[in-house]
């Protein structure tokens, strides 16, 4: 039941995008869409050109970004009081069905999160 609507750099892009998604996921004419934002997230390998400012206050921003953990926009939506999730998230929510899929059993018990701040050379 959420709305998606994607918001690219270029209509284009994001049209073949949410073409690929189907009819449940619309075009955003432009940022104004993320006033009412329940989540944003930011899948560019370069830092975007959000005003974060324009969020509500429990807007949740993601980083696909896992290097730097903390990217400056999860830096600047932590500031401001946002709920932050870096891309260590996803890679991690990833792992288990990759690690099921190909060796067809479950993963050893390990925390990854520390164990790929630590190959990352992060802490956070």
């Amino acid at each position: 039941g959420a709305a998606l609507s994607i918001l690219n750099r270029t209509r284009e892009r994001a049209e073949a995008l949410a073409a690929d998604l189907g009819p449940a996921v619309s075009v955003a004419p432009d940022a104004g869409v993320l006033k009412d934002a329940d989540l944003v997230i930011n899948a560019l390998s370069v830092a975007p050109d959000i005003a974060l400012e324009t969020l509500k206050p429990s807007a949740v921003v993601m980083d696909m970004t896992y290097k730097p953990v903390v990217t400056p926009l999860l830096a600047a939506a932590r500031a401001r009081g946002l709920t932050a999730v870096d891309g260590l998230a996803m890679l991690i929510g990833q792992a288990t069905p990759s690690f099921e899929a190909i060796f067809r059993r479950p993963p050893p018990p390990l925390d990854l999160r520390a164990l790929l701040l630590a190959h990352l050379g992060e802490a956070v």
